[in-house]
């Protein structure tokens, strides 16, 4: 789906999601990564949303966001709470939604001029 949308400040948004790939800035992505401000962080992420573990989210957590959006793929999968407890012990936001999902509201939180992460897993 391509998103249209005026830029705001200079953390890229997301202009299109496909099982090709995400489109952030001007890179296509297709592996998971985290979006935060003007950094894409590809290294160290799982393959997969069941194979996320509480030390990823405590790396996004350092990064001092307010809130971490998870796009799980294709389908909302919940991980295990276990897992969140890094960002809710330091009173960061989480919220679990497929990824198209996940791609709009971080758009909306950048436009905002929010203190947001993105964890995004393809759509295959």
């Amino acid at each position: 789906m391509k998103l249209d949308f005026d830029p705001v400040g200079s953390t890229p948004s997301i202009s299109q999601y496909s099982e090709n790939g995400i489109v952030i800035g001007a890179r296509t992505i297709n592996v998971p990564f985290v979006a935060c401000g003007e950094d894409l962080l590809t290294d160290n992420l799982p393959n997969s949303i069941v194979d996320l573990r509480d030390v990823h989210i405590d790396l996004i957590v350092g990064r001092n966001v307010d809130i971490i959006i998870v796009g799980t793929g294709q389908k909302q999968v919940f991980p295990d709470a276990a897992i969140l407890l890094p960002a809710l012990k330091r009173g960061v936001g989480v919220e679990v939604m497929e990824t198209g999902a996940a791609c709009r509201s971080y758009n909306v939180l950048v436009a905002e001029s929010r203190s947001v992460a993105g964890l995004f897993f393809p759509i295959h």
